[in-house]
């Protein structure tokens, strides 16, 4: 039945919609986490979801949800979702594939009269990229009870809090503890987003189940030396910050390097003063770890601090921690997985086991209640730029995918 009531057109018309909220001139989508382009597409949302007859409510950190109604209104929930805000000039798939495939089965839901015992919500995430604030994921931190008061008053290039940006987009800062979910508050979390790597496209499939989703650490740190004159200040009598910087960033390397499976980036240094006869005297340094193994992460992210205090030691300089942030690995719910790959085999589907290097909402909300995840095919492996791409009939075979393993799931869970 599923099969005939999936409508692809109305995903790929959804798809375009939100392609034209936060135009980029430089060929992509530019809807930052906490902006009003975000706001522009959560408001595209609220009217889609009202069309389908769904009923709205929002929190304070600005998540959105949309509900059918179950045969069982006092069960709690199964959800469904991701985000709308893109990385700057992103593309079209990464966080609202998610949200427009879990709109799509809810229409169906409620177009087809699917008899579902639980209420089904579609949840969109406020700001889950990197925001301008230094934070991901935000919305399903704050869910998880994993956003800390003082967070709030991180500022922007602009000089605008978190806090004031939060306020502006309809949430509410003083609140924000309030938004935290009970554990069982939701009877199950299934996300469909795109691969973002090149497996499912080298084996020509168009859907993976995903395995576990990777935490991350990121940390911003000033390496601080002296600036002087770069003709008569000799290399020995040197304290210079960019130096120690880019061997702590090569350290990182190396170190990542000896733990499988894991990865580490630096990917900012803002030298100053920045000029070409100067010896640089401070260096703002950000760099992440990532792994899916908890012991992994700890022991790298412990080997780089440990790493980078002996090098500014040795070069007579100073090193302070600005900010870390950091999120744990997280497992998909053997429950919510089985029932993800029985219906892939249903549908004669192929669909591999994989795991995410990248972050995903999902593994916040694995904290809260049975998780499993989806991924669907990376056009050319490209994401976080404006060719990101998802080929139609993996659209259409995760909204099939994910319909069919919503009903398994309804009929075995409490």
């Amino acid at each position: 039945m599923t099969a005939l009531t999936i409508v692809l057109e109305r995903m790929l018309a959804d798809i375009e919609a939100l392609g034209r909220i936060g135009t980029d001139p430089r060929g992509g989508l530019s809807r930052l986490g906490l902006s009003s382009q975000e706001q522009l597409a959560h408001t595209w949302f609220k009217q889609r979801a009202r069309e389908a007859g769904m009923s709205l409510r929002s929190d304070a950190a600005g998540n959105l949800f949309a509900r059918v109604q179950g045969g069982a209104p006092a069960l709690a929930p199964l959800m469904s979702g991701s985000h709308l805000d893109t990385v700057p000039n992103g593309g079209k798939y990464d966080g609202a594939a998610g949200v427009v495939i879990a709109l799509e089965v809810a229409r169906v839901i409620a177009e087809c009269d699917v008899r579902l015992r639980h209420p089904f919500e579609v949840v969109v995430f406020r700001a889950e990229e990197p925001s301008p604030f230094g934070m991901s994921t935000f919305g399903s931190r704050a869910l998880a009870g994993r956003v800390r008061p003082g967070e709030l008053d991180a500022v922007d290039a602009a000089g605008c809090s978190l806090r004031e940006a939060l306020r502006a987009v309809g949430g509410e800062p003083a609140q924000i503890d309030a938004v935290r979910m009970s554990p069982g508050a939701v009877a199950a979390y299934l996300e469909v987003h795109n691969e973002q790597g090149p497996h499912l496209e080298r084996a020509g499939l168009p859907l993976g189940v995903v395995t576990e989703i990777a935490g991350i650490e990121r940390a911003r740190w000033r390496v601080i030396g002296e600036p002087n004159h770069s003709g008569t200040t000799s290399m020995l009598e040197r304290r210079d910050a960019l130096m120690a910087s880019a061997e702590i960033a090569l350290e990182l390397e190396r170190l990542a390097r000896n733990y499988e499976g894991a990865v580490g980036t630096v990917g900012v240094i803002n030298v100053e003063p920045n000029a070409a006869n100067i010896v640089p005297g401070c260096v703002d340094l950000r760099w992440e770890i990532r792994s899916c193994f908890a012991a992994d992460l700890q022991a790298l992210g412990n080997a780089v601090e440990r790493a980078a205090r002996a090098i500014v030691e040795r070069r007579g300089l100073r090193l302070e921690e600005l900010a870390r942030t950091g999120s744990v690995p997280a497992s998909a719910d053997p429950v919510v997985r089985d029932a993800l790959e029985e219906a892939c085999t249903a549908r004669g589907l192929t669909a591999p086991l994989l795991r995410s290097m990248a972050g995903h909402d999902a593994s916040h909300m694995a904290a809260l209640t049975k998780m499993g995840m989806l991924f669907i095919r990376s056009t050319g492996a490209k994401s976080h730029v404006p060719e990101e791409h998802s080929p139609p009939e993996s659209l259409a075979a995760a909204a099939a995918v994910m319909l069919d393993a919503l009903v398994r799931l309804d009929r075995m869970l409490d």
